[in-house]
């Protein structure tokens, strides 16, 4: 009777659990499903995440070369004051689109690079675009022509310059006035005399062994005896290039007062420093 009575509890306890199994099979089915999602879910966003930021990187390394070009048309423009120095121009780069332009306001140009690159976070996705912007001022200086300093020059229009007496000069000569060479003086570099030129007493320039390479001679030749002409190798010239024109070429400015006070002597100058400074008051000195 007692062994009876147990087993009749233990049905009834068994009977009563009838079901458990299967809430628990939901409830872990329905986990699963949720932690699968979330993965998956969170897994697409970083994929996202991930296209959206090489292709933001893409249309900033587009924008800034849109932005560079910019500052190279600028740069080549004939004249950077024009307001059209820099128009707006378009161009593919890398499968992307590249556009840049500037504006001019006063002296200071406003130069824009924009690029635009394919969205590769879906299909349908709007394309990314970024803009590279900066702003550059126009200087004006005042460039001297170096060419001056490639001749010994006379900016003297009066008189004539004087070679003779055997003497040879090897330099290039420029003279705004004339040149006198006589006495069997020879110049054996290119001259350019915007005066005449005369040549007597065996004088020469170059020889027939290293003719020189031009002259240049505005007012015509003579030998101090018969009237000026033009300038020919029979009046002892010997040149690859004899012309009756020369260049212009303008005198630097002198600015002793302006150098000066940036040459003057300072504590623990050089010997070179200490030198030129002196040389420079004997200049100022004689003009005084």
């Amino acid at each position: 009777m007692v062994f009876r009575g147990i087993v009749r509890r233990l049905r009834s306890r068994i009977a009563a659990e009838t079901g458990t199994a299967l809430v628990l099979a939901v409830t872990c089915c329905g986990t699963l499903a949720i932690g699968g999602a979330s993965i998956a879910f969170y897994t697409t966003s970083n994929l996202g995440e991930s296209g959206r930021s090489s292709s933001d990187q893409a249309a900033l390394t587009l924008a800034e070369t849109g932005l560079n070009d910019a500052l190279s048309t600028l740069n080549a423009a004939a004249d950077p004051m024009y307001p059209g120095a820099v128009p707006t121009t378009s161009l593919t780069v890398n499968g992307g689109t590249v556009t840049y332009s500037g504006t001019l306001n006063g002296t200071r140009w406003t130069l824009t690079g924009t690029g635009s690159t394919v969205n590769t976070t879906g299909v349908g996705a709007t394309a990314v675009t970024r803009t590279a912007r900066s702003q550059v001022d126009v200087v004006t200086t005042t460039v001297v022509d170096p060419s001056i300093w490639h001749y010994l020059y006379s900016d003297s229009v009066g008189g004539c310059m004087a070679i003779a007496n055997n003497a040879t000069v090897s330099d290039p000569l420029y003279l705004r006035g004339s040149l006198c060479i006589g006495n069997n003086a020879l110049v054996t570099a290119p001259i350019r005399i915007g005066g005449t030129l005369t040549l007597n007493n065996n004088a020469a320039v170059g020889t027939d062994v290293a003719p020189v390479s031009s002259v240049d001679v505005v007012g015509g030749c003579t030998d101090g005896h018969n009237a000026l002409q033009g300038c020919v190798a029979a009046d002892g010239i010997h040149a690859q290039h004899i012309c009756a024109s020369v260049p212009t070429i303008t005198k630097p400015p002198v600015d002793l007062a302006g150098w000066y006070p940036e040459l003057r002597a300072r504590p623990g100058p050089s010997v070179h420093e200490r030198q030129l400074s002196g040389r420079l008051r004997q200049r100022r000195a004689a003009q005084h």
